[in-house]
């Protein structure tokens, strides 16, 4: 088991993208990426251009359905899923139908406007379950925390987990076209088991919230209950708990040096409390005691980005029952 960097939204000129195939690999590969998933609107046909033996990055099957009532990321599929019918209240059954075929569903940049400025951008979809959804994209495109589209996705997904749902933060890029290497952009982080395929195995973290998002640092976090040591993703019993982080830069780093990145403080969300620590330095390990009540807990960074202060990393929650 490892942490993958995952870009999950990326486009070709099998659709609307200004790039090969090809240069989108080339592309995926300077980006320092683990995986990419080509995610060409209504079609998957540059999947035939990608050779079995494909690595650095790999590429991970998907595909954004793209509707006039919204945008949906559907990734590692393991059969076709018909589209073509959806309206604004059918796509319940439509996810089920992803689910069955082991497959991964996030709202696309739910809070995006629509018309006049970007039809079908703006999600008009009516969920009757939503935490049939396994993720939301509150970071998108490049400088995501510029965007008020995607401080109101973020807030999106904040209610739901108030509500009692259990689904991830995402980051999208969205990349159609290449960009200058100091260009933000923000990426994926899942932690797979890699003696699985790959498809199994992004499935398999994404359904169990294995996942943060980033600008940049690594994260390390667990909570230790009892004996018991848990981490992103698992459900805790409520109760006094240790929870421990630390920051880390990985591999990546020489991507993200041009970012000018600088982590200032460390927050950590319980349900709707917030607690803030001074972020001191990397490969520092900090610790907090918690009385643990039935809701969720994730981990925020914050600090300076290109001198804007801004979100650096966001973890998926843990769940406390």
């Amino acid at each position: 088991m490892r942490w993958y960097s995952i870009e999950t939204h990326a486009h070709t000129f099998h659709s609307d993208g200004k790039l090969s195939v090809q240069q989108l690999l080339d592309l995926g590969e300077r980006q320092k990426l683990d995986v990419i998933s080509i995610t060409d609107h209504n079609t998957d046909s540059a999947l035939d251009e990608v050779s079995s033996a494909q690595r650095n990055p790999m590429v991970l099957r998907g595909m954004e359905w793209t509707t006039y009532y919204g945008h949906v990321i559907v990734l590692a599929a393991q059969d076709f899923i018909e589209f073509r019918d959806l309206t604004p209240v059918n796509l319940d059954s439509h996810i089920q139908s992803v689910h069955g075929a082991k497959g991964i569903v996030f709202a696309a940049h739910p809070c995006d406007p629509g018309e006049p400025f970007c039809t079908g951008c703006h999600w008009d979809f009516h969920l009757n379950s939503p935490g049939l959804l396994d993720g939301i994209e509150i970071w998108h495109e490049d400088h995501p925390y510029r965007s008020l589209w995607n401080k109101k996705a973020e807030e999106l997904w904040i209610s739901l987990l108030n509500q009692g749902c259990h689904l991830i933060p995402v980051s999208s890029s969205d990349w159609h076209d290449a960009f200058s290497p100091d260009t933000p952009y923000g990426i994926n982080y899942f932690y797979l088991d890699e003696s699985l395929p790959l498809s199994d195995a992004f499935h398999d973290a994404a359904a169990s919230g294995r996942s943060f998002i980033t600008m940049g640092p690594l994260i390390d976090l667990s909570i230790q209950q009892n004996g018991n040591t848990f981490s992103i993703g698992d459900s805790v019993p409520a109760g006094r708990s240790l929870l421990s982080l630390s920051l880390h830069k990985g591999n990546r780093q020489d991507v993200w040096n041009a970012y000018e990145l600088h982590p200032d403080m460390i927050e950590i969300h319980y349900n709707q409390q917030v607690i803030a620590i001074p972020f001191e330095q990397y490969d520092k390990t900090i610790q907090m005691n918690l009385n643990l009540a039935k809701g969720y807990v994730y981990v925020k960074i914050m600090g300076t980005i290109q001198k804007e202060y801004a979100s650096l990393l966001v973890t998926a929650p843990c769940y406390v029952i």
